[in-house]
């Protein structure tokens, strides 16, 4: 069941500089792509999305559920698998045991259930074989595939990858346009990223975004129609051209508003080849297609964006500030719904971070009503036990 999708003039400043500027869009079933620059908002959106980071105004509704309303919130996240920018997990803990673990926190109490589906979602990524090793002994690319599965662990309605092909090989990448394209069938999935021939080949929508705004919307043909008598060869360039790049030749292939008199490219012109040829001469080999997007920047125009944490649904505060950003090695506890993971057996406070124990307690305690003795119960740790870590952590 996909979901559906709504975002309404959202607005996100960084200091003096604006992220979103009063973008508006929507997303329903298969794969919407939010194409644009470093820099350009599109992991502040997703952010948002995500339900990671609030909006200045604005508004994002996830089938009609509010994502700035508390228990709604909670109920988006459980219809949501995310794939942050940077997301990093405990070196000691296993693939398998990452997945197993995410799940629980998102609510999968059967064990059956639970493990029939990380063993699916860790053989979708080409990972099953790997599910034993530790974390620390992958390479980068392997971690990114890890991150990968337990955002699409047991196919969410919306799944929301923030540029998921970061350290893939051109074999990887393709893997993944067969993966996305076989989960588009489902569920609605949201994914960003600067690489046009990314989202030429398996987008159905394409939204481009530049400076914090939405500047085009369309289907990947749209985008590529852009181009159409803004290329041309030359044997020279002149440094007003938006982007060039040498031919094997010797001429050059050029982008922006061609000179009188040049030999501007027709479609016909090139190679019947795919629509990811054709769109990548929008680009050019820069970030975004200049006729697209205005001016390219050179220096990528970074917005100074926060860290973007791993999402922990439900059972966890989704920031978790000063922690280390890592997962542990999930109990056998917290099948029951009342009840969560025992966090006194099978993590590790130093691979943690004190803050993830902290906002775990809390958490108990405000489910709880502030009653110590049922918090206590509710992480399966004895009373005097909840007092020690409370009292060693400052939880009040």
């Amino acid at each position: 069941m996909s979901a559906s999708v709504m975002v309404l003039d959202a607005h996100k400043h960084f200091g003096s500089r604006a992220a979103l500027a009063g973008v508006s869009l929507s997303a329903s079933r298969g794969v919407t792509t939010i194409l644009g620059p470093n820099g350009a908002g599109k992991t502040s959106l997703l952010r948002a999305l995500a339900t990671v980071q609030p909006l200045d105004s604005g508004r994002i509704t996830i089938d009609g559920l509010d994502a700035t309303d508390r228990h709604q919130r909670v109920e988006i996240r459980r219809r949501l698998g995310y794939l942050p920018q940077d997301i990093a997990f405990s070196p000691r803990a296993t693939a398998f045991d990452v997945v197993d673990y995410l799940s629980v926190l998102k609510g999968w109490r059967d064990p059956r259930a639970r493990r029939r589906e990380v063993w699916l979602a860790l053989d979708r990524v080409g990972l099953s074989a790997r599910a034993g090793d530790r974390v620390g002994t992958l390479s980068g690319g392997l971690r990114q595939r890890l991150g990968l599965a337990q955002a699409i662990f047991g196919t969410p309605p919306l799944i929301v990858l923030d540029e998921p092909s970061t350290g893939f090989d051109p074999a990887q990448r393709l893997e993944l346009r067969t993966l996305l394209s076989e989960l588009a069938r489902r569920s609605t999935i949201v994914v960003s990223t600067h690489q046009t021939d990314d989202a030429a080949v398996c987008s159905d929508v394409v939204f481009v975004l530049d400076g914090g705004e939405l500047r085009f919307s369309g289907t990947p043909a749209q985008l590529a129609s852009l181009a159409r008598g803004r290329t041309w060869r030359a044997t020279t360039t002149t440094g007003n051209e938006r982007a060039w790049w040498r031919l094997p030749n010797g001429g050059y292939r050029c982008i922006g508003e061609p000179p009188p008199g040049a030999d501007v490219e027709r479609t016909s012109d090139r190679p019947r080849g795919s629509l990811e040829r054709r769109v990548e001469a929008v680009a050019g080999g820069v970030d975004l297609g200049a006729a697209v997007a205005g001016e390219h920047r050179p220096d990528g125009g970074v917005v100074a964006l926060e860290q973007t944490p791993l999402v922990l649904p439900e059972s966890l505060p989704a920031h978790v500030p000063g922690g280390k950003k890592a997962v542990g090695k999930p109990t056998a506890t917290g099948e029951s719904p009342s009840r969560l993971p025992d966090i006194t057996e099978g993590f590790d406070l130093e691979a943690l971070g004190e803050e993830f124990y902290r906002h775990y307690i809390a958490l108990a305690l405000e489910r709880s009503g502030g009653v110590q003795t049922k918090a206590a119960e509710m992480l399966g740790m004895s009373f005097r036990s909840f007092r020690y870590y409370a009292k060693k952590l400052s939880v009040k």
